[in-house]
C-alpha cells in the first residue's frame, strides 16, 4: 500500500467516524443507564451493604496499589452515597452529563476499591461505562438541557459497541474450556439447587440440561455481537438476549448484571431507533469536530480493555485455578469453589505454633471469598504478621492449611502448607506457593 493510499484510507476512516448521526440512541442509553445507576445505588443502601461490606469489617482486602482507599466514617460514607445517587440522577436526566459522569465514576469506583471480596464483573463494567460517558457526548437528546443539536459523531456508538463487544467475546472465549463444555461445570452443580421445585424440579437434575445451557451460553456470548450488528437479525437477536439474561437473573444471583447488559446492548441499534416516526427528523449532515486528544484517550482505553483480559497468558498457569489474572477479564460464571482455611503462626516468643481461623475477624462474605482466592489468602497472612509485630513478636512466620472443592472435583490442597505466606509477594509466581490442580 502506497503512502497516498494510506492517507486516503485514513481520511475516509476519519470521515466515517466523525459523520453526524442521530443522538437519540445514545441519549436513550444514557437515560436507562442513569436510571439503573440510581436504582443500584439505592438498592445497595437499602440492603444494608454500606454497613455490611464497607463499614463493619475490621479488615479490608484492598487491591494491589490501592491500600490507601479506605471507607470514610459512617456519616460521610452515607453522604458519599447520597452524592453518588444525585450524580446518577443528573446522568439520567442529561444535565451536565460529562461532569456528573466524572463525579459518579470516581465515587462508585472508590467504593468498589474498598473491598476486593465484593468484586463483581458488572460493577467493573459500570465504572468503565461511566468513564466513557466522561469522554463521549451523550446529552444531545433526551436531555433537560436546551440548545442541543440532536446529533453526535458515529464514533460515539462505535466506541460503546466495542466496549460491550469486549465483554461478550471474552466471556464467550473463556467458556471454551473442558470444565464448561465437556463436564457442564459449574452449571451442573448450580442447577441442583432447583431440584425441589414441584413439577419441573426433576428437569434441573438432568445432565443434558446443564450441557445444553453450557454450550448455548458459550455460543451466545461468542456470537451475539455479530447478530446485533446485522440489521436483518438485530431485533430477533435482542429478543434472544433479553430472554437469555432474564433467565440468568431468575436462576442465579447476578444482581443487576442482566439488566445492565440489556441496556448496554441498545448501543447496537440504529441511532434513531427510539425516535418517534411522527416527530420531525433532525437534518443530519456534515461532520463533528473531535478534541485533539480525544481519539488518543479512546484508543488507549480500548487497547487496555483488549489486552487486560488476556494477561493471564503471561503467567502460564490455569487461571481458573490460581485466579491470577481472573478479575477484570470477563470470566463470567466459570467456577464454583468452596474453600476451607486455617492459619498457623510461629514466632520466637511462642513455644508452640498458634492456629488462627480467619472466620473470627472477617465478615461472612469475606470468609466465604478468602478460602478460594489465593491473593486474599496471602494478603491476610501479611495482616496476621503485622498484627503480631505490633504485639512485640519477632521472626514471625505464617503458614496456611487450605483445601478447595473446585468444579465438582475431589477436595484437594490449595496452598502449600510449608511456605511462609507472610514472606510471599502477592505478585510472585504462584506456582512457588500454590499446589497444582489435580484433575480427578
Amino acid at each position: 500500500m502506497t503512502r497516498m493510499e494510506i492517507k486516503d484510507h485514513k481520511r475516509r476512516t476519519q470521515a466515517y467516524l466523525t459523520e453526524q448521526v442521530d443522538a437519540s440512541g445514545i441519549g436513550m442509553f444514557r437515560c436507562l443507564f442513569g436510571l439503573l445507576l440510581v436504582f443500584s445505588s439505592i438498592r445497595y443502601w437499602l440492603n444494608g451493604w454500606i454497613d455490611e461490606i464497607l463499614l463493619s469489617p475490621k479488615f479490608h482486602f484492598t487491591y494491589y496499589g490501592f491500600s490507601w482507599v479506605q471507607p470514610w466514617s459512617a456519616n460521610i460514607m452515607y453522604i458519599h452515597f447520597l452524592c453518588m445517587i444525585f450524580a446518577a440522577t443528573m446522568i439520567m436526566v442529561g444535565y451536565r452529563t460529562r461532569f456528573f459522569s466524572l463525579i459518579f465514576c470516581f465515587l462508585f469506583t472508590y467504593v468498589e476499591l474498598i473491598e476486593k471480596s465484593a468484586y463483581l464483573n458488572h460493577y467493573y463494567l459500570v465504572s468503565l461505562l461511566s468513564f466513557l460517558l466522561i469522554l463521549l457526548p451523550s446529552d444531545e437528546n433526551f436531555s433537560i438541557q436546551s440548545n442541543k443539536k440532536g446529533v453526535v459523531g458515529r464514533y460515539v456508538y462505535i466506541v460503546l459497541q466495542i466496549q460491550v463487544a469486549i465483554v461478550y467475546l471474552y466471556a464467550g472465549i473463556a467458556k471454551i474450556n473442558m470444565d464448561w463444555l465437556l463436564e457442564a461445570q459449574p452449571l451442573a452443580t448450580w442447577l441442583q439447587a432447583y431440584n425441589h421445585i414441584p413439577i419441573i424440579g426433576h428437569w434441573f437434575s438432568q445432565k443434558w440440561l446443564a450441557y445444553l445451557m453450557s454450550w448455548f451460553g458459550m455460543f451466545f456470548d461468542c456470537t451475539i455481537i455479530f447478530w446485533l450488528l446485522w440489521s436483518k437479525t438485530r431485533w430477533w437477536a435482542y429478543i434472544v438476549l433479553v430472554v437469555f439474561h432474564f433467565s440468568i437473573w431468575i436462576l442465579f444471583p447476578v444482581g443487576v448484571f442482566s439488566f445492565l447488559m440489556m441496556i448496554s446492548a441498545t448501543v447496537f441499534f440504529a441511532p434513531d431507533w427510539c425516535r418517534s416516526k411522527k416527530s420531525n427528523t433532525i437534518p443530519i449532515e456534515g461532520r463533528v469536530t473531535l478534541h485533539r486528544f480525544l481519539p488518543y484517550f479512546l484508543i488507549a482505553h480500548l487497547l487496555i480493555q483488549i489486552l487486560l483480559p488476556i494477561r493471564h497468558f503471561l503467567y502460564g498457569n490455569d487461571v481458573n485455578w490460581t485466579e491470577d489474572g481472573f478479575r477484570f477479564a470477563w470470566r463470567v460464571m466459570l467456577i464454583e469453589k468452596v474453600g476451607s482455611l486455617e492459619y498457623r503462626v510461629r514466632a520466637d516468643q511462642l513455644k508452640h505454633e498458634i492456629r488462627i481461623s480467619p472466620r473470627k475477624e472477617l465478615t461472612e462474605l469475606q470468609y466465604k471469598m478468602i478460602g478460594s482466592q489465593p491473593d486474599m489468602i496471602v494478603q491476610y497472612a501479611h495482616h496476621i504478621k503485622e498484627d503480631y509485630q505490633t504485639k512485640g513478636f519477632t521472626n514471625i512466620r505464617v503458614f496456611a492449611d487450605s483445601t478447595v472443592w473446585f468444579n465438582a472435583r475431589t477436595t484437594q490442597s490449595y496452598i502449600r502448607s510449608d511456605v511462609d505466606l507472610s514472606a510471599v509477594d502477592i505478585l510472585s509466581d504462584r506456582s512457588s506457593w500454590m499446589v497444582d490442580l489435580q484433575n480427578e
